[in-house]
């Protein structure tokens, strides 16, 4: 337990570094323990964008499961998928067709893989870009500033 709270006092006072996905999904274990995601994540397409949730136990097995359902085009599909607390194991969320989705309650530092073709744009809370996602990469979030996926960016940094 003292490791994965180091793990994530580490991740948190770094920002987001590139680290190993075992160590991203530790971090989570490590903010899921503390009770930080204690509410459901909800998301709310603004047109017609599609998504999905699949859910995973709070296990080490499960942490397993979410990340390779994340990386597993076959899985997830021609959608960017990542990973979140739900509050009582892991959420995997795929996102598909082009829209704005407005987030609630996603917490942690977790994987994601953007399995299209075009830039996925992570927003705050004023739409402004904290990240992008490239089509075809697998990438870390952190979700605590994050409001608002868009999907289908045509737009380059």
């Amino acid at each position: 337990m003292l490791a994965l709270l180091a793990a994530l006092l580490a991740t948190l006072s770094t920002g987001i570094n590139p680290v190993p996905a075992q160590a991203a999904v530790q971090a989570g274990e490590a903010t899921a323990s503390l009770g930080v995601a204690a509410r459901t994540p909800r998301v709310y397409p603004q047109s017609d964008g599609r998504w999905r949730k699949v859910t995973f136990p709070l296990t080490a097995a499960g942490a397993s499961a979410a990340r390779n359902y994340v990386h597993d085009r076959a899985k997830c599909g021609d959608a960017f998928c990542a990973i979140t607390f739900d509050g009582s194991g892991y959420a995997v969320f795929a996102f598909s067709r082009c829209d704005r989705f407005r987030l609630e309650h996603f917490h942690g530092y977790f994987d994601a893989h953007n399995h299209g073709s075009l830039t996925v744009e992570l927003l705050d809370v004023n739409l402004d870009r904290n990240q992008w996602v490239y089509g075809g990469a697998p990438d870390l979030v952190d979700w605590e500033p994050v409001y608002f996926v868009r999907t289908c960016s045509s737009l380059r940094p």
